[in-house]
C-alpha cells in the first residue's frame, strides 16, 4: 500500500512539475552565459500552470545585515524536528515549486518543509525574463537567504533538495549548512569538482542525471564523481536514457518512467538519511 501512495503522489509530483533550468555553483559567471544559450533556452518550456490548492503559506524571517527573506512553508502533522528545504528553479518561487513542497509533506508527515525565495519576490513568465534574474541574482545575498533559512528552523536535522538551478543550490545548501544537513538531492543541476570545497560536506549526496543532458552531461558528472571520491564524500549518482530536465511533464524531453524512478529513488533516499 505504501509503494502504492507513493507512486500516486509521485505521479503528482511530476505534473505538478513545470518548469527547470541549471544552476552552476563554481562560476556564477559561466552560468550566467549560459543562459544566453539559445538551444539551452529552447530545452525550457514554460507551461501555464492550472489553478494551485496550495496547503502551506508564505512566511518571513530575519536575515543578518540585510532585509528579511520570504519563504514559502508546509508541514503535514505535528512538527517532528526534522526540515526539507527545497529550490526553485529558474522561473523564481512559483506554485510549481511549492507544489512540490506539499507533495514532500504529505510524503513525510511531520517533516517541516521550507522553500525560500532565492529572487525576492521576482517570478517570470517567459525564458527571457527568467535569463534575466538568474542573470542578475546576487550570490551574496541568495547565500544569506539560505544561511537564515537555516537559523530560521533551529533543526539538525536537515535534507536540501532542488532541480536546475535549484540543483545546484541544493548541493552548496548541503555546504551552507554543514553537519546539520543529513541528506543532499540534486536533480541535474552544475556540481563542483573542487575536492578541497566538498570536504565541507558532512551529508551523502543523491544525483540524479540523464544521458541525454548537452550540459550537465557525463564528463561534468564524471569529474564531479572523482572529486568526490578524493574528498572523501559519499555520492550516489543515477542516470537515465532521457534529455536534461526529463522530470518535467510540461516538455517534450518528459520521461514518465524516469521521472518516477527516480522520485521513488529520492523518496528512499530521505526515509533512509533524513
Amino acid at each position: 500500500m505504501r509503494s502504492f501512495i507513493l507512486y500516486l503522489l509521485a505521479l503528482g509530483t511530476f505534473y505538478a512539475q513545470g518548469q527547470s533550468c541549471c544552476q552552476s555553483i563554481t562560476n556564477t559567471q559561466t552560468f550566467a552565459s549560459l543562459s544566453t544559450d539559445a538551444k539551452f533556452g529552447e530545452a525550457h518550456v514554460l507551461r501555464t500552470p492550472p489553478s494551485a490548492d496550495l496547503m502551506g503559506k508564505m512566511i518571513s524571517y530575519p536575515v543578518q545585515g540585510g532585509e528579511n527573506a520570504s519563504a514559502y512553508e508546509v508541514a503535514e502533522g505535528p512538527f517532528n524536528g526534522k526540515v526539507i528545504l527545497v529550490f526553485q528553479e529558474w522561473w523564481g518561487l512559483n506554485d510549481h515549486i511549492k507544489e512540490q513542497a506539499d507533495k514532500l509533506a504529505k510524503t513525510f508527515p511531520g517533516v517541516r518543509v521550507i522553500a525560500p525565495d532565492l529572487y525576492d519576490g521576482l517570478t517570470a513568465t517567459t525564458r527571457e525574463a527568467a535569463s534575466k534574474l538568474m542573470q542578475n541574482a546576487n550570490e551574496e545575498r541568495i547565500r544569506s537567504i539560505i544561511k537564515a533559512a537555516y537559523d530560521y528552523t533551529d533543526s539538525k536535522n536537515v535534507a536540501t533538495i532542488g532541480w536546475c538551478f535549484g540543483g545546484g543550490w541544493s548541493l552548496r545548501a548541503a555546504l551552507i549548512g554543514s553537519d546539520r544537513v543529513n541528506a543532499c538531492i540534486m536533480y541535474y543541476g552544475m556540481p563542483i569538482d573542487d575536492p578541497s570545497l566538498l570536504k565541507g560536506l558532512q551529508a551523502p549526496v543523491l544525483g540524479i542525471f540523464a544521458k541525454q543532458d548537452g550540459w550537465i552531461n557525463q564528463e561534468v558528472v564524471g569529474k564531479f564523481e572523482n572529486a568526490m571520491e578524493e574528498a572523501g564524500r559519499p555520492l550516489k549518482v543515477y542516470w537515465y536514457d532521457a534529455p536534461h530536465a526529463f522530470a518535467n511533464p510540461s516538455q517534450p524531453s518528459f520521461n514518465g518512467e524516469a521521472a518516477i524512478d527516480a522520485w521513488m529513488k529520492t523518496v528512499d533516499f530521505l526515509e533512509r538519511n533524513l
